[in-house]
């Protein structure tokens, strides 16, 4: 049995080259990620800003128009982004990027997996909840347009569903 050849000097500076050019990839990549997220909360905030200038129940009306481009459901996450960031209650320098601060924020659910070798806590849904409950009393109903209004809708059946659900099963006793 023939002994494996070793790496050439070659290899391993080509090698050195690519964990250079990784790495160098990765912290721009970081550095990206966190001018991105300071971007979307300083246009949420202007967002917020222009939202009170143009009137009650005319802002996705304007924001349609003129920022086509950006979903209305992206234009809210930024809006809410910047109302936590106002609040105090979301540091930019702590958030890995947009979606991380989306989740620090509040503004959506943390559904990364348990690590390897752990299992989730049995109860983890109810944290889910928890959250959710958070998020809704965050919306002001009176704000959404016909459509965020009616997507929100959608969105809740299953949980209103699963409410009766319970509650048909719930045997009730003096």
């Amino acid at each position: 049995m023939q002994k494996p050849a070793s790496p050439t000097p070659d290899e391993i500076r080509r090698i050195s080259e690519l964990i250079t050019a990784a790495n160098t990839v990765g912290g721009k990549a970081v550095e990206f990620s966190a001018e991105r997220l300071k971007t979307c909360v300083a246009i949420g905030e202007q967002f917020l800003e222009w939202k009170k200038q143009v009137g009650h129940g005319k802002w996705e009306a304007f924001a349609s128009e003129h920022f086509p481009q950006l979903p209305s459901s992206t234009r809210a996450r930024w809006q809410q982004l910047a109302t936590a960031k106002q609040s105090g209650r979301l540091d930019l320098s702590s958030a890995r990027g947009l979606r991380h601060a989306y989740i620090l924020a509040g503004i959506i659910p943390d559904t990364e997996p348990a690590p390897k070798g752990e299992t989730e806590e049995p109860v983890s849904y109810l944290i889910h909840i928890a959250r959710t409950q958070a998020a809704l009393a965050r919306i002001a109903l009176d704000e959404l347009a016909p459509d965020e209004a009616a997507l929100l809708k959608e969105r809740l059946r299953p949980i209103v569903a699963l409410f009766y659900k319970l509650d048909a099963d719930i045997v009730y006793t003096a």
